[in-house]
């Protein structure tokens, strides 16, 4: 299990009966590629799942940490969703000028946003990411979490919905997936 909190970026209702915890890194070509099954998995389940983002950025990435740094000044301007979609649409430019770019491109405030990337005011959050994912023995991205059940690596929709499935039968057996 990892912690979470009112701040962690999350997609889905917080009473959902399976959440999906992804740690990822914005440089990582497997997190990318995991975008598309992620957003048939929030098709297919609709509410019934929560989707949480925690950062992983990895030491050999040279802007992933700033990258997740943004991210997370992103989300205190409530856009992380369509901030991290820009990062893993446009991987190859994560330098402090394209993050702000990123930043005007999805609409937000040019100067708070650079107060807080420049500031470093979300460096703890990321921290906190990292020690978690360090306490699970996460080495690696893309790294997912099902209720709990730990999914490594770039997995196809099906290793997905076995899991997922399995767990909404567990919650209750009226909310099983139709198939």
């Amino acid at each position: 299990a990892v912690r979470l909190d009112a701040a962690d970026p999350a997609l889905g209702p917080a009473a959902a009966p399976v959440t999906i915890v992804e740690f990822a890194d914005f440089e990582c070509p497997y997190c990318r590629q995991m975008q598309g099954t992620l957003a048939q998995i929030r098709a297919r389940y609709g509410d019934r799942v929560r989707l949480v983002f925690k950062q992983l950025p990895l030491d050999m990435h040279e802007h992933a940490r700033a990258a997740a740094e943004a991210s997370l000044c992103a989300a205190r301007l409530g856009r992380f969703w369509p901030y991290q979609d820009r990062l893993f649409q446009v991987a190859a430019d994560l330098t402090h000028a394209g993050l702000l770019k990123h930043a005007d491109v999805v609409g937000l405030d040019a100067q708070a946003f650079a107060s807080c990337l420049d500031g470093h005011a979300a460096a703890d959050d990321v921290d906190s990411d990292k020690a978690a994912a360090r306490t699970l023995a996460l080495a690696g991205t893309p790294a997912f979490l099902v209720n709990g059940r730990l999914l490594d690596g770039a997995r196809p929709l099906d290793d997905f919905v076995r899991v997922i499935d399995d767990e909404l039968r567990r919650a209750a057996p009226e909310t099983a997936a139709v198939r």
